[in-house]
């Protein structure tokens, strides 16, 4: 198949295809993300969509996806990181209070989201990867499916702006 594609879209854009199809299917392996139920399809969607930082995760708190204005905020571009399991991401984006001591993890609002299955919310402050300190508010919603099934939650945040 790779070769059909390469001939089909021969020259530049072709071999530039042919690369950017190579370092996906190498990501997809060396880091592979469990496959997606419909729901998180649609809340990624969902979340592309909006204008406000989002991102979401699966039941066990992997980070599937995060949008251009999270991207902002974060100081990294999803399209560099990809999906990240929750022992890398968590020591990504540590949640500190006020005095930036940091916060337990049963207190933050995705926690609380995926132990108890119900929406959260809260501010608290994260240092970007870009070395900026930014306090935000987020709240945070179970993605459910038919019957209740549980498939993960979203984080919906906004940086808070001094009055």
């Amino acid at each position: 198949m790779i070769s059909y594609v390469f001939f089909k879209h021969s020259g530049q854009k072709g071999k530039i295809f042919l690369k950017n199809l190579l370092t996906f299917f190498c990501t997809f392996i060396s880091n592979p993300m469990p496959a997606q139920s419909l729901e998180l399809i649609l809340a990624r969607q969902f979340g592309d969509s909006l204008n406000l930082p989002v991102f979401l995760v699966d039941k066990e708190g992997n980070l599937l996806f995060y949008n251009d204005p999270a991207e902002q905020v974060f100081g990294l571009r999803f399209s560099d990181t990809g999906g990240m399991r929750i022992e890398e991401w968590a020591t990504v984006f540590v949640p500190r209070d006020k005095e930036g001591a940091l916060i337990p993890q049963e207190k933050l609002p995705l926690v609380i989201t995926l132990t108890e299955k119900r929406p959260s919310s809260g501010d608290f402050y994260i240092d970007s990867l870009d070395g900026r300190r930014i306090e935000i508010s987020v709240s945070t919603f179970p993605i459910l499916g038919r019957s209740n099934h549980f498939y993960g939650a979203m984080a919906i945040f906004w940086k808070k702006e001094k009055v």
